[in-house]
């Protein structure tokens, strides 16, 4: 076995439909069991969030996360809810995971819209 990277190499394309702002904030993840889990976010779009957690989750688990984010110079909380679309391990006891929102309230809609905005990153819904 190698270590060298065969020269076709090619890294999987993109596969978020919105760009994303790098966020490194703890957030609780309640999964089909009801079990508050700690997770750390390290991005976010308008379409989802990346995460890193203890616990493998399968594609297609659903969710609900929430979150304190600074909007425009203040503290907001974030409440949404979605669904994995991949999970890698990175580590032992350690998951890089991709998850689309599927539903959040109003509230929670304008601030990730006022994170992206304030981020650089296009809006709108």
């Amino acid at each position: 076995m190698t270590s060298e990277i065969p020269e076709n190499f090619r890294p999987p394309p993109e596969l978020r439909a919105s760009s994303r702002h790098t966020l490194d904030v703890t957030a609780r993840m309640l999964g089909h069991d009801a079990i508050p889990r700690p997770i750390r976010i390290t991005d976010i779009s308008r379409g989802g969030i990346g995460l890193v957690g203890s616990t493998a989750l399968q594609h297609g688990d659903t969710c609900a996360i929430a979150f304190d984010a600074n909007v425009n110079l203040e503290s907001r909380r974030i409440n949404v809810w979605a669904k994995v679309v991949y999970c890698v391990p990175l580590a032992e006891d350690a998951y890089r995971i991709g998850v689309r929102f599927r539903d959040y309230d109003s509230h929670s809609k304008m601030h990730i819209e006022q994170l992206c905005a304030s981020n650089g990153l296009p809006v709108g819904w």
